[in-house]
């Protein structure tokens, strides 16, 4: 399992100094860099939204196709276990006694290192599908060959929570900035991770409150500065978009400084006159006849026209023409080809040339892979506030966004009783800035209140039962109306007997409105849920999320593999679509060993 002479593992067992936990901390990081290429690849080419080529060496075109043969270099976990035995000599070995005036010095080091190792374990299992669960650092061959005790991803993810917990809170590490970058991006945010490892779990209340108690803490806001421009009705102009990729990242795997060092070969693989991986062509189908709202900006209300595709995906005119964003049509003589240009938006650039890519100018390479950004995290708030019963509250997050002016108020766009939780709170001025996500590529008007955007993005009436209530004004208080009153048995009743005054009283005012049943609740939670499924897919694609975004829903669902099977199987086109969801139904074709 490992190379025990490596140099990589440190034998001093003296870790007692703040030098040596930071030292520690990003020995452990600079290991960390090799798994960033895997971790966009392995979680890409087993979604629905890339495809490998024909000019991807054979260990691609496996993983993307599912036939993985016990040989393919992407089985190998040797870099998961050299990091995991790394952090585990530094866990064991680091005095996070040492006070310094009433404050542990080493603790905030220990904790981001125990938040490392369960960053990479789950990486692994979701390579895997289990682990080998080891806690204690190996140092010497005896050690590596001994048995180790094999945990699911269910048990794993029921550990690693467990093991973080007590960290929750603890100071975050900030060294500065180290290359491009601020160090406090390059270590794993613990309440993101914790709110995967619930969510994964189907334990919704609590992932929503990490991600909320993360976005909280960190004023963390989604807004339309990252967004497709037009020019007029259905006339793509520009797209700021792309560069939220590196923009709102707000944790990733840094690559080496030096060109000569190590760095992930994404842009060579997709932004290539040979590329390996490409956009799924059923992904590009299904974002091109996506409906989009138009509005010329934000600073205006209601809907201009409905107009068609998602502009994150690429810039389409009413010409027929065509811009890339996050993908885009390359031409090169007569030949075109889509390729992902996401990447690009993290790219550095030396003198010289690659000869392994020369489409792009000099030596280009990936110096950064986002692991968790702005948007996503709202997604997956919304995933969670979307199972936990509060499906408007979710939609919200795509159609309007979370502020004060949308979760409160005459006005307010969700239903107030799923706002019971400290978690479901957006009214403060730090959330003043947060739009809806799919603005930035479906129009500005996804938040107006008109017949032909509902129609899309608005959540059905899916009650099946009715009760008749007293009716209210937009402040909530009763209605009533001035009727004449009546005796027991109906008859009108007059003041005088010349029946020419009627005797008045005041009668509540009422409507018959649908009931929520929880067959109706769970009616709404899918129509959110499936929004939500493409709505990811538009903001991260590419990025390294979708298989764990798919099983996860698929787990929600308790349609494991079921439901990952028949959105995968779409990539492999009429002819092989049916043919590959059979073949999908196995759940162990859905991991790597």
């Amino acid at each position: 399992m490992f190379e025990t002479e490596s140099k990589s593992v440190v034998f001093d067992h003296t870790l007692s100094t703040a030098n040596d936990s930071l030292y520690s901390a990003l020995g452990i990081l600079g290991q960390m860099q090799k798994l960033s290429e895997r971790y966009v690849l392995m979680g890409e080419l087993r979604g629905d939204l890339m495809s490998a080529t024909e000019d991807a060496v054979e260990a691609i075109q496996e993983v993307a196709n599912f036939n993985v043969s016990p040989s393919n270099t992407y089985c190998d976990v040797t870099d998961y276990y050299s990091v995991i035995n790394n952090c585990n000599y530094a866990i064991t070995y680091m005095d996070t006694s040492l006070v310094n005036f009433d404050t542990k010095e080493m603790l905030p080091e220990f904790a981001a290192i125990k938040t490392m190792r369960a960053w990479t374990y789950w990486q692994l299992a979701l390579l895997r599908g289990d682990v080998q669960w080891m806690t204690e650092p190996i140092t010497d061959l005896g050690q590596s060959n001994a048995e180790y005790p094999v945990k699911t991803i269910d048990e794993l993810a029921e550990m690693l929570i467990e093991d973080l917990v007590p960290y929750i809170g603890i100071r975050e590490l900030d060294y500065g900035f180290i290359g491009d970058y601020s160090s406090q991006k390059y270590f794993i945010p613990l309440d993101l991770l914790l709110g995967d490892l619930y969510l994964y779990l189907n334990r919704y209340d609590e992932a929503a409150q990490a991600y909320y108690r993360y976005i909280y803490n960190h004023n963390v806001t989604v807004t339309w500065n990252y967004v497709t421009r037009f020019t007029s009705e259905g006339n793509f102009s520009s797209s700021t978009f792309i560069s939220s990729y590196s923009g709102e990242m707000l944790c990733g795997l840094p690559s080496h400084e030096d060109p000569t060092g190590y760095h992930p070969e994404l842009i060579r693989l997709a932004f290539n006159f040979k590329p390996s991986v490409v956009p799924a062509a059923s992904f590009v189908d299904s974002m091109a006849l996506k409906p989009s709202f138009y509005r010329l900006n934000d600073g205006q209300q209601g809907l201009e026209a409905v107009c068609v595709g998602d502009q994150r995906g690429q810039g389409l005119t009413n010409g027929g023409g065509s811009t890339p964003v996050s993908y885009g049509v390359y031409a090169e003589g007569y030949d075109t080809k889509t390729l992902i240009a996401k990447y690009m938006n993290c790219a550095k650039s030396h003198s010289g040339s690659d000869p392994q890519n020369e489409y792009v100018n000099g030596l280009t390479y990936t110096n950064i892979v986002p692991l968790y950004r702005n948007s996503m995290v709202y997604l997956r708030l919304a995933e969670a506030l979307n199972r936990s019963g509060r499906p408007s509250l979710a939609l919200a997050v795509m159609r309007y966004g979370l502020r004060r002016d949308v979760v409160s108020g005459t006005n307010m766009k969700v239903n107030e009783w799923e706002l019971n939780a400290s978690y479901t709170n957006f009214t403060e001025d730090r959330f003043n800035d947060n739009r809806g996500t799919m603005g930035r590529g479906r129009g500005f008007a996804v938040d107006a209140n008109a017949e032909e955007v509902n129609r899309w993005i608005g959540i059905p009436d899916f009650t099946r039962e009715t009760v008749t209530v007293q009716d209210k004004d937009d402040d909530g208080n009763p209605l009533f109306e001035e009727v004449q009153a009546t005796d027991d048995d109906g008859n009108l009743l007059w003041e005088d007997e010349a029946q020419t005054i009627p005797v008045m009283e005041q009668k509540p005012v009422m409507i018959t409105v649908g009931v929520h049943t929880e067959e109706s609740m769970n009616d709404s939670i899918l129509f959110v849920e499936d929004l939500l499924v493409d709505e990811m897919a538009a903001e991260t694609a590419f990025e390294g999320n979708r298989f764990f975004d798919l099983l996860r829903v698929a787990r929600h669902r308790n349609e494991f593999p079921a439901y990952m099977a028949e959105r995968v199987s779409r990539r492999f086109g009429k002819e092989g679509q049916a043919s590959k969801k059979a073949e999908l139904l196995n759940p162990d074709k859905w991991f790597l060993k």
